[in-house]
């Protein structure tokens, strides 16, 4: 485990790689380390605490292991220029704020084993296009793709029993929505 703010603040700091004996990254391990640009992210990693990569304004893109079963909440938030992100199967839950603010993400894919996304998820990606929703999400939380402004459709698995309020609000360009059969 690497402990909480661990690294956090290390304004020089480019690159990290985590070993496969790193089961955990704490809270703020990394947050605010404003020229970090890589991040390998190995097998064998469970959990990424809250706000652990909070404002690595330079990192471009993450790779989030299959062992990941949660990210904490703020985890990746206001990392504006991020543009990619790739979830894997295994990953349980996304909590709240978790990708906040990430204005450069231009698309998203939820595995089939995520069964909820947490209040503003992702919350003012205003470049975010794609969203791929799959059959196991149970609940998207409130103000989940607020300020998603360039999103343009949007299809809600039938396993979704639960919308969030203001779930799309201010999604000022999606022009298609179709629903699950068991809001």
């Amino acid at each position: 485990e690497i402990g909480d703010g661990c690294f956090s603040h290390c304004q020089s700091l480019k690159e990290i790689i985590i070993p496969n004996t790193v089961t955990k990254l704490g809270n703020d391990c990394f947050g605010c380390c404003y020229n970090l640009t890589t991040i390998e992210l190995n097998e064998g990693l469970l959990e990424i605490g809250e706000y652990c990569f909070y404002n690595c304004q330079s990192l471009k893109e993450i790779i989030i292991p299959n062992t990941v079963t949660k990210l904490g909440n703020y985890c990746f938030s206001n990392c504006i220029n991020i543009t990619k992100i790739e979830l894997n199967e295994g990953l349980l839950e996304i909590d709240e704020y978790c990708f906040y603010n990430c204005q450069s993400l231009k698309e998203i894919i939820i595995p089939n084993t995520v069964t909820k996304l947490g209040k503003s998820c992702f919350y003012n990606c205003t470049n975010i296009t794609k969203i791929e929703l799959n059959e196991g999400l149970l609940e998207i939380g409130d103000d989940c793709f607020q300020y998603c402004q360039s999103l343009k459709e949007i299809i809600i698995p039938n396993t979704v029993t639960k919308l969030g309020n203001e779930c799309f609000y201010r999604c000022s360009n999606l022009t298609n929505i179709k629903l699950s059969d068991n809001i």
